[in-house]
């Protein structure tokens, strides 16, 4: 054995036994790369070889480790000044060049490029730009093999912006007004479902369709054929004896079928669970409007009065007046408000909304606390293309029961006021759009309750997409809106929602949802979903309004007032419905329902500005240029 340049040695020593005068072994090992290696055989009363010299490269990868970039401090969204620099090595501490690294944010921003192959001296870099949260957020990198070796980087974002100006709580109505808190769409802490319904979602596969959110599966003939399919495995499984199907859904590959038997629901939901088309069979959740309300009458509509004064709070902690300079929005731009309906006839919403709205509340009994039954539907007949409230109750939640019709509601109209009030009319309230179109879709009911299959045939009907029209087919909006809000949700999850959602996000729409009024951390369905929009509170000090929601599934916050700042001062004022004279108001609610409006809005006036933005960018634009108000 000979030394070399470079240095290093074998191993071992190898000893061989010739046969038929050849002598072979191959348990050469070397702890260096390099070239200038020799090696001599020698044989016992024999002069030894001439040398021969070879070159040693590194072995596979054995660890990763942190080289520069680590420990920064930045602005949140911002690009760190120092790249991230990490080393790959083998066994014997040799540089691994060509060597594939993969990045990954575990806490905000993104590291760029995602991938990056070392140098010859074993290095790779990324670049790292922070997420919009001010605090800490971490990254790492791997190789792959190397289960046990990561290299971790964390850097701390600090603000990017602070809430400029002086608030006051001082009193911003014009007259007295009592105020009713938001009746938003926050459920029981316990999922509700109904009791004899399940959604019966199949597999793409099996029924030779496209994927759920694809394009393909929007098409009118490839709905329709979709529809036939499904409805006739249903009809031919043991169990279709046990159950009818109420609708089907083309674009979700679901059917809702409804039990003969409630005590057999659990037992058919298993044999159904048995057909290997069938991808999931889950229950008809209830989504329910929280309308407990604060004693007082609503305020009156003032005629010719303008109502601004007492919005200026929550317009102005977004930057309203400066927005509304470069645009106060368009009529080429449509939203769609998915909710309990609407009212045509209230002064101050009508001139911005569209006719091509629909009702997706099916027929049910709902129990009154004076006794007998009403119609959640409240029209008498289920599905239609009027998405008028007929009705709105007050709701008992101890009893579970409707009290009375309500002299302050319509939650869908107090959303659209906010989104898209007709502006600058001297009328009433003014919206985040002054021009707008706000095609309004009904999903919940008289009692503020609604169905996960209702709500999700909502969505795809507001994004353009097919949906079960009630009556064995399908009907289409003529066109699809850009944004979709939703302030309502659930505390539990749904396949069957979760792909609306999907489905139209795919199809081009920005969803937005509210968060939940349970002050805690405890996610809300759809706003959950990643794909939607999560908007929590703040009240008139810019801060996390008492009642909201928060926690890792959040996106953004935004003005939904809250009373324990200021009273009814600071809460959000917006049109709404007197049901016992029948008569439009003004009145004023707090809640994530009234912070989500604001962002539609906002998403709408973006629109108007630049009609391109996709769904990603518009919400990127939202997201990060939003003020950081502290830790999520």
């Amino acid at each position: 054995l000979g030394s070399n340049a470079v240095g290093g040695a074998l191993a071992g020593t190898t000893t061989a036994l010739a046969v038929a005068g050849v002598a072979t072994f191959n348990d050469l090992r070397l702890d260096k790369r390099g070239a200038g290696y020799r090696l001599r055989a020698v044989a016992a009363g024999l002069a030894p070889d001439t040398s021969d010299a070879f070159t040693v490269r590194a072995g596979p990868p054995a660890r990763i480790t942190v080289q520069g970039g680590n420990g920064q401090t930045a602005p949140a969204g911002t690009v760190l000044p120092i790249p991230y620099l990490v080393a790959v090595r083998d066994a014997f501490d040799n540089p691994v060049s060509g060597a594939t690294v993969s990045w990954s944010v575990t806490a905000g921003g993104t590291v760029s490029p995602a991938q990056a192959v070392t140098d010859s001296i074993g290095h790779a870099s990324g670049i790292r730009t922070l997420g919009v949260h001010a605090g800490t957020q971490t990254a790492a990198a791997a190789v792959g093999g190397l289960a046990d070796s990561i290299a971790s980087f964390s850097a701390t974002a600090t603000p990017n912006a602070t809430i400029s100006g002086k608030i006051t709580t001082t009193s911003g109505f014009l007259s007295p007004i009592a105020t009713v808190p938001a009746p938003t769409a926050t459920a029981a802490a316990q999922p509700a479902y109904t009791a004899d319904e399940l959604i019966v979602t199949y597999r793409a596969s099996a029924l030779g369709a496209p994927p759920v959110g694809s394009a393909a599966l929007a098409a009118p003939a490839t709905a329709a054929g979709l529809g036939v399919a499904i409805r006739g495995r249903l009809s031919a499984l043991p169990a279709a004896a046990q159950f009818h199907v109420r609708g089907v859904s083309p674009a979700l590959l679901a059917a809702r079928v409804q039990v003969r038997d409630s005590l057999q629901r659990d037992a058919i939901a298993a044999a159904l669970r048995h057909d290997p088309a069938i991808e999931s069979v889950e229950r008809n959740g209830l989504v329910r409007l929280d309308t407990h309300r604060r004693s007082g009458a609503a305020m009156a509509a003032v005629p010719g009065d303008p109502l601004y004064p007492r919005q200026a709070w929550h317009y102005g902690l977004i930057d309203l007046p400066r927005a509304w300079a470069i645009t106060t929005g368009s009529a080429a731009v449509l939203v769609a408000v998915v909710d309990n309906g609407i009212r045509y006839d209230h002064p101050a919403v009508a001139g911005n909304l569209t006719h091509d709205g629909y009702d997706f509340v099916s027929r049910t009994s709902v129990k009154q606390c004076s006794g007998g039954t009403i119609d959640e539907a409240g029209d008498g007949d289920g599905y239609d293309a009027d998405p008028v409230q007929p009705a709105d109750y007050d709701w008992d939640f101890k009893r579970s029961c409707a009290i009375g019709l309500t002299t302050s509601g319509n939650h869908g109209l107090h959303v659209a006021g906010t989104i898209g009030a007709v502006g600058n009319d001297g009328v009433g309230v003014t919206g985040v759009n002054w021009t707008v179109r706000i095609r309004p879709v009904r999903v919940l009911g008289v009692s503020g309750a609604g169905s996960f299959y209702d709500i999700a045939q909502g969505i795809l009907y507001a994004a353009g997409l097919p949906a079960d029209d009630g009556g064995g087919g399908t009907v289409t909006a003529p066109s699809a809106a850009r944004v979709v809000n939703l302030s309502l949700g659930g505390p539990s999850g749904s396949t069957t929602l979760h792909n609306a959602v999907i489905a139209a996000t795919n199809a081009g729409a920005l969803v937005v949802a509210s968060a939940g009024n349970d002050a805690n951390t405890s996610p809300l369905y759809p706003a959950a979903y990643p794909e939607a929009l999560s908007v929590s509170a703040v009240g008139p000090d810019g801060l996390l309004a008492t009642y909201s929601s928060y926690g890792s599934t959040v996106d953004i916050a935004a003005p939904g007032g809250d009373f324990a700042d200021g009273g009814a001062s600071f809460t959000v004022l917006s049109s709404a419905w007197n049901f016992v004279t029948g008569t439009p108001i003004y009145d004023a609610w707090d809640g994530t329902s009234m912070a989500a409006p604001h962002v539609t809005g906002v998403a709408a006036l973006l629109l108007a500005q630049n009609p391109s933005l996709t769904v990603a960018q518009l919400r990127a634009r939202l997201t990060t240029y939003a003020v950081d108000a502290g830790a999520p």
